[in-house]
């Protein structure tokens, strides 16, 4: 049996875990979803689950242990800055993915996720803001202001917050959170 060596986190995210019994049941897009931590999380809670990551090696890792263990769970290795959302999904995730992307990829990636969210789906985006110790590169997508409940204004906010905290890499960096209903 495979076991997967998680490269970020053993565990699913917290408000992943606070937020299931909001989530729509069916398909989930996990847009940087890594080695799968929260994708195996939902397939184990009855979810069909799409994992996007350009780290094959992690994308690998995780299809393997789908695969042992009968978790409906697929991936795509893919470029999110050109990634294409091509299909509908009751819910999408996005953990601490945008400030890897080019500022102009992330505001249409998080266009495109609104476009291909099904209507009562629930979109979760956790992303560091500008604020903060990192040395902010301005042509890479940090958030800015209320850059977050600023874009989903036509859509249910369950939650919106921001917080400063400490990262992996011992810096602290504030993070936009939001959780949203599409009406």
């Amino acid at each position: 049996m495979t076991v997967i060596n998680s490269r970020w986190s053993k565990e699913p995210n917290k408000l992943l875990v606070k937020y299931l019994a909001d989530l729509k049941t069916g398909k989930v897009l996990d847009l940087g979803g890594s080695d799968g931590t929260n994708a195996i999380f939902l397939a184990r809670n009855g979810f069909e689950v799409m994992n996007i990551d350009k780290d094959n090696a992690a994308l690998n890792d995780l299809k393997i242990f789908a695969n042992e263990n009968n978790l409906n769970i697929h991936t795509e290795g893919a470029d999110l800055n050109n990634y294409i959302i091509n299909d509908t999904y009751d819910d999408i995730i996005s953990f601490f993915t945008f400030h890897f992307l080019k500022l102009s990829s992330g505001d249409k990636l998080i266009d495109s996720i609104q476009e291909h969210t099904a209507t009562d789906g629930i979109n979760i985006i956790v992303g560091f803001t500008d604020q903060g110790e990192f040395n902010i590169n301005h042509k890479k997508c940090y958030f800015v202001g209320d850059y977050l409940v600023n874009k989903y204004k036509s859509w249910d906010v369950l939650l919106h917050d921001k917080v400063i905290g400490g990262t992996k890499s011992g810096m602290n960096q504030e993070r936009e959170i939001l959780v949203a209903r599409r009406r």
